[in-house]
């Protein structure tokens, strides 16, 4: 009985991972499809598949879910045992997502370099997309550490997650592309982290 739910955990954490991949790939393909419609635009399809095979594959490694996990410890009490521990709650958190991206990264590293040949990225454009990836994974896990600690406060926590999400999703480019927006949106983006 012990085996069989160990099966069913790697089962489960296996299609986590593999779903979360899928569902980063129906968005774009579903706006690729509208834009390929749309005759006034700025941005072809053809430019857009790059962007949007990278934003697919690194949105897993830079999203950070820690305000959930906040969340969740917040409401089944167990936060209190980091009063007790030496640990603080931020790096517990922390090595823990950062496990949990290693796993991802590993996964799409191959896929990353596949793309990077493909399209004919240099080495360097390469060490700097790991390095953003690295840097937004770091302003991600702040802003969801931050927005989590709401959660002592609010009772409907998920309205502030939500809207976290919304705003991290849209600011960062990985729903349209900056050529899309508006000038004066672009330099909103560009002061926000």
């Amino acid at each position: 009985l012990r085996k069989i739910r160990v099966a069913k955990l790697v089962v489960t954490y296996r299609a986590e991972i593999l779903i979360q991949y899928l569902q980063n790939f129906f968005a774009p393909f579903f706006m690729m499809i509208a834009l390929s419609f749309a005759k006034a635009s700025t941005v072809s399809v053809a430019s857009l598949t790059p962007y949007y095979l990278l934003i697919a594959l690194s949105v897993p490694i830079s999203r950070s879910v820690v305000d959930e996990e906040i969340a969740e410890l917040t409401a089944s009490g167990d936060i209190n045992n980091f009063l007790l521990r030496p640990l603080g709650l931020y790096p517990f958190l922390l090595t823990k997502d950062i496990s949990k991206k290693i796993i991802s990264i590993l996964t799409t590293l191959p896929f990353l370099l596949a793309i990077t040949i493909i399209f004919k990225y240099q080495t360097p454009d390469f060490v700097l997309i790991l390095l953003g990836l690295a840097v937004s994974f770091m302003v991600t896990f702040n802003v969801g550490y931050l927005a989590g600690l709401f959660c002592f406060w609010i009772d409907e926590f998920w309205v502030t997650k939500n809207i976290k999400d919304v705003l991290i999703l849209f600011f960062s480019g990985a729903v349209l592309p900056y050529a899309l927006f508006p000038s004066q949106v672009v330099d909103l983006i560009r002061y926000s982290p």
